[in-house]
């Protein structure tokens, strides 16, 4: 992995009395006479995420002038939201870890997360109503309403190989995109910028949010020490994502890699039962599955798909001036793309 400071963590320290006063908004939001409701929303937003969502949210404000105080409400708001899903999420997937850590469901049980998350979309709520930004309540609850519909999108149709990039790209901006796109476009709209300043930021939040779900699924196979993410967690639950897809295109003749000349028909055959016809997979199935994706460079066609929102991002924000926020924006989806290639093999 890179040895240099990520801009995102220097993002955090440029702008850190800002998360300071937004860390203190999420603590006063998570008091509860029922000690459940307080532990385990504790519990998750104390182990280890990089907040990168509300620090979007603050940045985009920021970039556009000085800090105002609804910015730090509409940023833990976005954080509640997200923790929200994470519960439902570990609850659906049947999830032991996440960050490294055992689940609130694996602890607690299921229906005390259900529950909780229930609460912090409460929360959440509470927060956006506190602001009066025209237009600010509208984009948070098409981004709520998104999420769920992108869950259920992935639940009914990631798990066939019949998926389609269309389909799939559909299901990453509903599900994880658009909250990154949420988030920058209400840190404009409080920020005061104009329709194109605002357009932007949403591209930038938008674009961003689709390499990193890209760089996510990459990581299900070869995740980077510390990630925090189980290694085939996709797999093991038969979802169909970006590697998958494009390694049963190879396989099928329907992408031709450099080189590439005779049939992949027996492994195209026992793919497609993997996840067709075969209700588990075993460990052997995965090293396999790695082992083939190596072999047919499916991360050098993955990595192509991420740089490519990567520099979509980094170009949304080249009507802004040349301050040190804006830099560390545009920093930051190439060093994330970056990084996933440090840990693809080659």
């Amino acid at each position: 992995m890179k040895s240099v400071v990520a801009p995102l963590t220097q993002l955090h320290h440029v702008l850190n009395e800002d998360m300071l006063g937004l860390n203190n908004v999420l603590i006063s939001r998570l008091t509860s006479d029922v000690p459940l409701v307080s532990v385990i929303a504790k519990h998750l937003l104390n182990a280890g995420g990089k907040r990168i969502r509300p620090l979007l949210t603050i940045a985009s404000q920021r970039l556009l002038g000085t800090l105002k105080e609804e910015v730090l409400y509409l940023g833990a708001a976005v954080e509640l939201i997200h923790n929200a899903t994470l519960l439902h999420d570990d609850v659906v997937d049947g999830s032991m870890l996440r960050r490294g850590q055992e689940t609130a469901n694996a602890l607690w049980g299921n229906t005390s997360s259900v529950l909780v998350g229930d609460f912090l979309f409460s929360r959440a709520f509470q927060l956006m109503v506190m602001c009066k930004t025209e237009g600010v309540l509208n984009v948070l609850a098409n981004a709520l309403a998104n999420i769920a519909e992108g869950e259920v999108m992935q639940m009914t149709q990631s798990h066939s190989l019949d998926l389609d990039r269309e389909t799939y790209l559909l299901i990453a901006q509903r599900k994880t995109a658009g909250l990154f796109e949420a988030a920058c476009t209400i840190g404009s709209m409080v920020g005061d910028g104009t329709p194109e300043q605002i357009q932007a930021l949403a591209t930038y939040g938008r674009t961003l949010g689709l390499a990193f779900q890209i760089t996510d699924d990459i990581f299900d196979y070869f995740p980077p020490d510390h990630y925090g993410k189980t290694p085939g967690d996709d797999f093991f639950e038969g979802k169909v994502t970006l590697p998958i897809m494009i390694l049963a295109d190879i396989l099928n003749g329907r992408i031709v890699s450099s080189g590439e000349t005779q049939s992949h028909q027996a492994d195209a055959t026992w793919l497609n039962s993997l996840f067709i016809e075969q209700a588990t997979r075993t460990p052997d199935d995965y090293a396999r599955v790695c082992d083939l994706c190596v072999q047919h460079n499916v991360f050098d066609h993955c990595m192509h798909v991420a740089t490519n929102f990567a520099q979509q991002a980094v170009e949304a924000l080249s009507l802004f001036p040349e301050t040190h926020i804006r830099l560390l924006l545009q920093e930051i989806p190439p060093y994330m793309v970056d990084c996933c290639r440090d840990v693809c093999p080659s």
